[in-house]
């Protein structure tokens, strides 16, 4: 769950799915390599089927709002979960209900609890994993189901606050190389890297990577020469804030893959780029790209804007690229087309619920594109995003 700024977490389990799935608004496809050849495959679900309907009419029940104003307690878990169980329920209890008195967070979360009339960041607090939490909290908030919300059919007191219309009218900005062009948000992390030597073409898992970031910013550029991308990863260290979800810096962890035992460890300073450079030192060789911690700087933002920074970002742009996790989900509230690689980059938790089918579609449309293969991800960016010269990706 790296990318937005919240409090320490546990870590969580990632496997390898050599499989590559597209998955648009209104149908999942599952494909093969002699798949891709044909296009899309025939969908692997039926909404018309008697339990899709059913689960649909499970939205149409009412739930009933409280009598009296209420203080809302500290969501314990996972900072991606709390963008999709907590903070919507909130938003129901203030829009809804009007009873929504105030609300706290591990970390600096205020920026997705902008519609709280008081709202109150705690530091030095810890974020577990979801399923580890005791009942009643323990993958539900007052009612809000995980997978609930993962396969689309969330109760009655989970609403969709208008983050989009609400972060649009901010006026922070950014460095285009092509002020007029379209413009594509990439969203990275580096987590952990490899050891084994013997584990082909994964050198830091769960991230776009060289040579892949490059083979995916030169597709854009080759594509469509007048687009624009905003690259970002977490930048917490570079601005000096204390709080934040990579508390794993200098740990080293061993992890059972498809290709058997493997030893993983997280640098003290990511720096995946020829030359031992990071991304940031890396990417100035693509002038059309330009990186959220330069324009976070650029705006002489107090830390404490994080969120406020990437929220406005986002609710200008269209399209995204993205990994599974925390990050993808929360791009999600902004609607538009996402790419999003799933390979290595956790549980087929979203799969197996059809997260990226149902599930995201609810957050503010958009249509989700996942794949499981990393050889596969430059096809789906071209066929999602950059069909007819990137029109797709024009700002809002």
């Amino acid at each position: 769950m790296y990318g937005f700024l919240c409090a320490r977490r546990a870590g969580r389990r990632h496997y390898l799915c050599p499989v590559l799935f597209a998955v648009a608004a209104s149908q999942i496809h599952l494909f093969d390599d002699t798949c891709i050849q044909g296009g899309f495959c025939t969908p692997a679900t039926d909404q018309s089927s008697p339990s899709f309907l059913q689960l649909d009419i499970n939205l149409m029940k009412d739930s009933p709002c409280p009598e009296a104003p209420v203080d809302l307690d500290m969501f314990g878990a996972e900072f991606g979960w709390e963008t999709m169980a907590a903070v919507p329920y909130a938003y129901w209890l203030h829009h809804t209900c009007g009873k929504l008195a105030s609300t706290q967070s591990c970390g600096h979360m205020s920026a997705w609890y902008w519609f709280s009339p008081r709202h109150t960041n705690h530091g030095g607090c810890h974020r577990d994993v979801w399923t580890h939490l005791e009942p009643p909290n323990k993958d539900s908030f007052h009612g809000v189901d995980k997978l609930a919300v993962l396969s689309g059919v969330p109760p009655a007191n989970w609403e969709v606050p208008p983050h989009k219309e609400h972060y649009m009218q901010s006026s922070i900005n950014w460095p285009r190389l092509h002020p007029k062009g379209p413009s594509i948000m990439l969203l990275n992390n580096f987590r952990y890297m490899v050891k084994d030597d013997g584990l082909p073409n994964s050198f830091w898992l769960d991230s776009y990577d060289f040579p892949l970031l490059g083979q995916v910013l030169s597709a854009v550029q080759e594509t469509c020469p007048d687009a624009n991308v905003l690259y970002h990863r977490d930048f917490f260290d570079e601005i000096n804030l204390e709080e934040h979800d990579i508390d794993n810096y200098g740990s080293e962890i061993t992890k059972q893959t498809p290709f058997g035992e493997i030893v993983l460890e997280l640098p003290d300073r990511p720096t995946p780029f020829p030359g031992n450079l990071t991304d940031w030192q890396w990417l100035p060789k693509y002038p059309f790209v330009s990186g959220t911690l330069g324009a976070f700087k650029q705006h002489e933002l107090p830390s404490d804007q994080y969120n406020d920074f990437l929220m406005s970002a986002m609710s200008r742009h269209n399209c995204f690229i993205s990994l599974q996790g925390g990050l993808q989900a929360s791009s999600a509230w902004f609607g538009g087309k996402h790419v999003i690689l799933t390979s290595e980059a956790g549980s087929t938790l979203e799969l197996d619920n059809n997260f990226y089918e149902r599930g995201e579609p609810k957050f503010a449309g958009g249509e989700f594109t996942a794949v499981l293969q990393r050889s596969k991800i430059i096809q789906a960016v071209r066929e999602q995003l950059l069909a007819n010269a990137c029109q797709a990706c024009a700002l809002s």
